[in-house]
């Protein structure tokens, strides 16, 4: 078999021509039920995908952190702290404000997106952390959509963004709710990096 091999990035997995028409037949049939042009459905479907990344600041310095958004090309930081206030140096709102425009990077804070505190108080386990998620994207984020469309209109402005609040595992903060809203959006075509 033929291998077509991505002339955008050789980490794109390559696709044999069996595998290309079937996508193409896909995204035919797609386009149709969308009401698409099904050869603009084509070339929406195998343009490179958009990375959305996330990151939180415990246990980095400022340097660090600033560091880590510079190595991915971050250009906006999206903050989703509802109460952006830290006792660590450089990441109160207005620290963090600072150090992004220091750095080239547009700082937005949106704190509808953040989870109340009052909230938080009681997780200790993964438990406590799934339950508190599922009930964060059962009731908050479906009142949320004039922040998320804000992030999708900056990734569909070509945009770098990284979401960012305290803790360093994404399976153990809120952010990762907000990404899997956004990919979902995107039919999954869009990439999440956690930094």
């Amino acid at each position: 078999m033929t291998t077509i091999t991505s002339p955008i990035d050789d980490r794109v997995p390559q696709q044999t021509k069996t595998e290309a028409n079937t996508t193409r037949s896909w995204s035919r049939q797609l386009s149709f039920v969308l009401g698409q042009n099904p050869q603009e459905a084509h070339v929406q479907q195998s343009q490179p995908t958009a990375t959305l990344s996330t990151i939180g600041y415990e246990g980095c310095t400022s340097e660090t952190y600033f560091e880590k958004l510079m190595n991915a090309g971050i250009t906006v930081l999206c903050d989703v702290r509802r109460n952006p206030i830290s006792r660590k140096p450089g990441f109160s709102r207005s620290a963090l404000a600072r150090g992004c425009e220091e750095h080239g990077i547009r700082y937005v804070h949106l704190p509808a997106l953040g989870i109340a505190s009052d909230k938080r108080k009681t997780v200790r386990t993964q438990e406590d952390y799934d339950a508190l998620f599922a009930e964060y994207e059962t009731n908050c984020l479906p009142n949320q959509q004039e922040d998320i469309g804000k992030i999708q209109g900056l990734i569909d402005a070509g945009e770098r963004v990284a979401l960012s609040c305290f803790e360093r595992k994404a399976s153990q903060c809120h952010r990762h709710c907000v990404s899997d809203v956004l990919r979902r959006a995107n039919n999954k075509l869009l990439r999440v990096s956690n930094l």
